[in-house]
């Protein structure tokens, strides 16, 4: 076997030495006669232990690509392009490992022989790392986000699958390209430079901005941008994370929007007045049309209407074509769930559509108002002739938007429906109350005639049940009172008197009068104030007539014991205090009596008498003056009731 001349000219010898490549140099047969020092690092083997072998014993079994089998299909000129004869094989190591090797096949002839050579480079750590970058690639690609790399001057090194769903554009198509030139922005400049800036600092940059697509399509985006360091901390890339947030932004602005409507659908029980603010709020929201029909005797009737920009005549029109003769209202009115009317529907005739094609509008949505499944009225909503079609996002906001607005209006006509309930209540009273008073007074009189000795003396025990007589009468005539103070402060015809008034005097003509009913019950009842004195301005007959209120209160519901009024002046005004021993109030109740009609005991069990009004028109009373009351009670040892007021009534007089 004969070598080819290693030494001609001295080239071949210092070539295959400089070489990084493995060379191998194989005759006819694939036997090796020449191995360069690269070799040793790529399979192990010393150079002078593969000459005269096989090369087949550096390939894996099966090779296409491996000698001998390789070698017969050279081209047969020695100057033929290695291009053809590059290949990927699997070699085998000395330790018997397996790697990764890129084979360029060549042929020359020498003295009349042929001989082959077998350029090898082991690949296989390339290999290893094309594996993980296309895993990295596979992985980016998963990922639901679009992922863009840059260099620091923004020109594109990487672009995912999902960076070719959000912007329209392919990789091979971008990479290189300026990011901006792809995916525009409305970014100022000196957000630009922030962004930039905190880059270079190391630091991660989260925000939203406006950017289009390769259609033109402008969509908001959630975007973070990542620097990449160097071992230096340079900037040498960016990696940035966007994501469309067109649904977020969209319901964000539907919750700001429901809220707003809640906001004023809550401001005023005038449903006409609210339904206005809520139909101007929802243009150009749900459309460039709104229109909010009620129903009155089963016919809608419009209550409110916004339509800027447009003539009253075209009002009119819309008008006509919902609730003329044969109307569109009249047709879709019986469902329950939102109504797209456009090209198509069946109540959208030809004529209905050329009369909405001369108003400009493109498509209705209409979104019945009720409540409990009560139906109450519809609201109306139009997009222009080139709006977008309503969606189902715009119908399910609409149909919240109704629902708010229904329980509204049906909060409104509740809260009339029980101010007329109440001030038909309270007229009853007064009326009734003052029916009362005229037989109440002949009873009064005739016993106050007999008692006098007008009609003829009495003996002792007709004295004695005359004096009952006018006793049950007066009582009568405190209860009667009470209703009359009511139904005056209910219906809003109670005055304010102030002048300036004795609070000690006034408190001690009220307690004298209920003086007979505590010693009755053998009860102490105690004022604690100074002869004169304290001073304030005041109403003093709505003063008497709380002291008597609480005063009477406590007697009632105190069987034995003590009833202790006192008085203290302020800075601020006077403290009055009315204590008892009596039965108490459970904490629960507390502020419950103060209700009207309201007593501690329960209708069928208690065994005193009243209205139930005493305290609800004492603390009426004390606000209309300006003052608070509160209470303080422990059941089974008694209560205290404190009443401040201040030194000057509400209006300042």
């Amino acid at each position: 076997m004969r070598e080819p001349d290693r030494n001609e000219n001295g080239w071949f010898g210092a070539v295959a030495r400089t070489m990084s490549d493995g060379l191998l140099v194989m005759d006819a047969d694939a036997r090796i006669v020449f191995v360069n020092e690269a070799i040793r690092a790529i399979f192990g083997y010393e150079p002078d232990e593969l000459v005269g072998e096989s090369a087949a014993r550096l390939f894996a079994d099966g090779e296409e690509h491996a000698p001998p089998a390789a070698l017969s299909r050279l081209p047969g000129t020695p100057d033929a392009s290695s291009n053809g004869n590059r290949f990927e094989v699997s070699g085998v190591r000395a330790d018997g490992a397996r790697i990764l090797l890129e084979v360029t096949y060549g042929r020359v002839r020498q003295g009349g022989e042929r001989f082959f050579t077998a350029l090898l480079r082991d690949i296989s750590e390339r290999q290893r790392t094309d594996s993980r970058l296309r895993l990295q690639a596979r992985l980016l690609d998963a990922v639901g986000e679009a992922i863009i790399a840059t260099d620091p001057a923004g020109r594109i090194l990487y672009w995912n699958a999902g960076a070719e769903r959000l912007y329209g554009w392919r990789s091979e198509e971008v990479v290189g390209r300026p990011v901006e030139e792809v995916t525009p922005t409305e970014m100022s400049r000196p957000q630009a430079r922030e962004i930039m800036g905190r880059l270079r600092e190391g630091e991660s940059w989260t925000g939203e901005f406006m950017v289009r697509d390769r259609t033109g399509r402008a969509f908001p985006v959630l975007v973070t941008d990542s620097p990449v360091l160097d071992d230096e901390a340079g900037l040498i890339g960016i990696i940035g994370a966007s994501m469309e947030i067109t649904d977020r932004k969209r319901a964000e602005e539907a919750q700001r929007f429901l809220a707003e409507a809640g906001r004023l659908l809550a401001s005023s029980l005038d449903h006409e007045v609210t339904l206005g603010r809520v139909s101007r709020l929802a243009v150009p929201m749900l459309g460039d049309w709104c229109v909010v029909h009620l129903l009155e005797n089963d016919r809608p009737m419009a209550v409110a209407h916004c339509t800027p920009g447009r003539r009253d005549e075209d009002t009119d029109d819309l008008e006509a074509v919902l609730t003329g003769t044969d109307g569109l209202l009249a047709q879709v009115l019986p469902s329950t769930d939102p109504v797209r009317l456009g090209p198509g529907h069946p109540a959208c005739t030809e004529d209905t559509q050329a009369r909405l094609r001369e108003l400009k509008i493109r498509e209705l949505l209409v979104v019945p108002l009720q409540i409990r499944g009560e139906p109450l009225g519809v609201m109306t909503f139009g997009r222009p002739g080139g709006g977008q079609p309503y969606g189902v996002e715009d119908l399910r906001l609409a149909h919240e938007l109704a629902g708010r607005a229904a329980s509204a209006i049906d909060n409104a006509r509740l809260y009339r429906d029980a101010e007329e309930s109440d001030r038909a209540k309270t007229d009853f009273l007064a009326v009734v109350s003052h029916e009362l008073r005229t037989p109440l007074n002949a009873i009064t009189g005739y016993a106050e005639l007999l008692t006098g000795g007008v009609s003829g003396p009495l003996n002792d025990k007709q004295r004695g049940q005359i004096e009952r007589i006018g006793v049950s009468a007066r009582h009568l005539a405190h209860l009667i009172d009470e209703i009359l103070t009511y139904a005056r402060m209910e219906g809003g015809r109670d005055t304010l008197e102030p002048a300036l008034t004795d609070v000690g005097e006034t408190v001690r003509d009220a307690v004298s009068v209920l003086r007979p009913a505590a010693d009755g019950k053998g009860l102490e009842l105690s004022i604690d104030a100074a002869t004169h004195g304290p001073e304030l301005v005041t109403d003093p007959g709505k003063l008497r007539q709380i002291v008597m209120n609480l005063v009477s209160n406590a007697v009632k519901y105190t069987d034995e014991g003590h009833v202790r009024v006192a008085i203290r002046q302020l800075e601020d005004g006077i403290e009055l205090t009315v204590k008892d021993s009596g039965v108490g109030i459970p904490t629960e109740e507390q502020e419950r009596i103060f209700e009207p009609f309201r007593q501690v005991q329960a209708p069928n069990t208690r065994t005193v008498g009243g209205t139930g009004l005493g305290l609800s028109v004492s603390r009426r009373l004390v606000q209309v003056l300006g003052g608070r009351i509160s209470v303080e009670s422990t059941p089974g040892t008694g209560s205290t009731f404190t009443v401040w007021l201040p030194k000057d009534p509400p209006d300042g007089r």
